[in-house]
């Protein structure tokens, strides 16, 4: 399910057992939300997940001379 205007959501036809939401967004860390086991018949409401946008790092890589290190990895 996509997210409203207001971040609002709703999944139905969740199958019984241990459920664990996985929420994605562009430019923000991936976060999963456990709920522990759902019973048949059962439903939960009123969940809050907040996205955490993470940290930025940057900066330049070079050589030993000082060039730029063209194409390095950075991870």
């Amino acid at each position: 399910a996509q997210a409203g205007a207001q971040g609002e959501f709703a999944l139905r036809g969740v199958p019984t057992g241990s459920v664990v939401l996985e929420v994605t967004r562009e430019g923000y860390l991936d976060k999963k939300q456990e709920l522990g086991v759902l019973s048949d018949g059962e439903a939960r409401e009123g969940l809050r997940i907040v996205l955490d946008a993470g940290r930025f790092v940057a900066g330049v890589v070079t050589w030993d001379d000082g060039a730029p290190a063209e194409r390095a990895m950075v991870q």
